[in-house]
């Protein structure tokens, strides 16, 4: 029978889906046969799977560790915050588009069995599933049946350890006090805790460990120090918002190899709107020491960018109703008259648009867009959900290019630049006559070497800079930041006690 771990927090960012990665490498490397699974997510940063499925990018990236490929079922409850009160329900992949929190929990009833029959098809078919919960086990203020807590540990006779941030103040208090307020007759399935992000010597907090035991009767399983591992594939904007500042957000690169020359720095400013989506689109341009990534709220901050980008956004009309009342066009005139380059992805893509007919996701209808580019946007009732391969071109570059398209909105292009191989007949993008504004529909192309390197030399040529690609890959970061994160977590954590914890009730 397969073995189950879940892995709980205290609250948000307290480093449930980095342990889970950690956990999914570690077992994988042992020799099992690893898949991460969360119930429910609430999250903007999504991915498509081979199966055409979106889940959670942190589910993604917990499969790529598993040395798995993601599969719907490994999120089948994905919750996208929306604008007024409402969210895209996607539901094993597929979206159910908008409803309010009554709809939710009116129907959260009908989503216990998609959430249970998913898990029991991982155990089916695996060595060990490692669970990922969602918020904290102490929100016991949320009504209905729990679809990725300790409510589903016990559906399933699955143990359970919580993480505490002490980084944050209050661990003692945390870990103690959500113990307390779970169910009597839930409390049997937590029975072990870890310390995320201690500063210092550990030893320091024998004491704590000493009463956090005799209060709560848990097993510690040690303490995780805090270490200086860049993040990648953030979880949501709450994890967004503690990496860098609110209104002015600047996120520094690893050094991949020298750069004597600061001016020669790429300066790259993304467009910080109200419901940008997809952030991790930008992780590969935050890791190389040639880019200085700027996000910010505030036009002028990025004026002066060699590059700007309008990434996706789940509010397309109201994203681009801020961005014009902030002097979005004047902004947009001045940065195309300094040679600088503008790249719209997904929704960013759509603003940039002559004319928006939307009747589903803000049900404005037809509107005008930017007008920058030769294109027009159709919204569509079913969302598309795919995975892309091609060639993008340009004057000056062919790069081999690969992404994903999650949207409602359908761009008609009359100067497309991406060219698909995979599938076939396909093509995407706009890119206009002086081959400085370009549109895609596509997530995740920075991730794409050749094409990063290629349009990123681009882009310097364009400003009078050169590029220095070096030896920076983003495939090499990604797989060395996961390395370095297991080995960094499995050598704090008691491991052999979490395997035999996996063990079912």
């Amino acid at each position: 029978m397969s073995r189950c771990i879940a892995v709980l927090g205290t609250g948000s960012d307290a480093g449930k889906s980095i342990f889970a990665v950690a956990l999914c490498r570690y077992f994988s490397d042992l020799g099992l046969k690893v898949a991460p699974f969360k119930g429910q997510n609430m999250a903007l940063n999504s991915y498509v799977t081979s199966d055409g499925c979106e889940v959670g990018r942190a589910q993604a990236l917990q499969a790529y560790a598993a040395n798995r490929d993601p599969t719907g079922i490994m999120n089948p409850i994905l919750i996208k915050p929306a604008p007024k009160g409402s969210s895209e329900l996607m539901v094993l992949g597929e979206s159910l588009n908008n409803i309010s929190v009554d709809d939710y929990y009116s129907l959260k009833q009908r989503f216990v069995k998609v959430v249970d029959d998913s898990l029991v098809k991982l155990m089916e078919d695996n060595d060990l599933i490692v669970i990922e919960g969602s918020g904290s086990p102490s929100e016991i203020n949320i009504p209905g049946e729990d679809l990725a807590n300790i409510g589903l540990c016990a559906r399933h006779s699955i143990n359970a350890f919580l993480i505490g941030d002490i980084e944050k103040g209050g661990v003692i208090a945390s870990i103690v006090g959500t113990q307390a307020v779970i169910a009597d007759n839930l409390k049997t399935y937590l029975k072990a805790y870890a310390i995320n992000k201690f500063h210092g010597d550990a030893r320091l907090f024998d004491d704590g460990i000493n009463i956090i035991n005799r209060l709560t009767g848990l097993k510690s399983l040690g303490i995780v120090n805090w270490f200086n591992i860049p993040p990648i594939e953030l979880e949501d904007s709450y994890s967004l918002s503690v990496t860098s500042h609110a209104s002015f957000n600047v996120y520094k690169g690893i050094n991949c190899h020298y750069l004597p020359d600061r001016n020669q720095l790429l300066k790259i400013g993304v467009v910080h709107y109200r419901s940008m989506s997809n952030f991790s689109d930008f992780d590969p341009l935050r890791l190389d020491s040639n880019c200085h990534l700027i996000l910010s709220d505030n036009l002028n901050e990025i004026a002066d960018c060699d590059l700007i980008i309008l990434p996706g956004t789940k509010a397309t009309v109201a994203d681009l109703n801020w961005f014009t009342k902030a002097n979005g066009i004047n902004f947009m005139a001045d940065v195309i008259s300094k040679n600088s380059v503008v790249l719209g992805i997904c929704g960013g893509f759509q603003m940039l648009a002559q004319e928006i007919d939307d009747k589903v996701e803000s049900k404005v209808g037809v509107i005008q867009g930017l007008g920058v580019l030769d294109a027009t946007v159709k919204f569509n009732d079913r969302k598309t959900l795919l995975k892309v391969r091609g060639i993008a071109s340009c004057n000056n570059f062919d790069a081999a290019i690969s992404g994903y398209q999650i949207q409602h909105g359908i761009v008609t292009s009359n100067s497309p630049w991406i060219s698909s191989v995979e599938p076939s007949g396909f093509s995407d993008g706009a890119i206009a006559a002086d081959g400085q504004v370009f549109g895609t529909s596509l997530h995740g192309i920075f991730e794409s070497d050749d094409f990063r390197i290629q349009f990123l030399s681009y882009v310097a040529g364009m400003r009078g800079k050169q590029y220095m690609a070096g030896n920076y890959s983003y495939i090499e970061a990604k797989e060395k930041f996961v390395q370095n994160l297991t080995e960094n977590i499995a050598n704090c954590l008691d491991m052999d006690s979490i395997y035999e914890l996996a063990k079912r009730c």
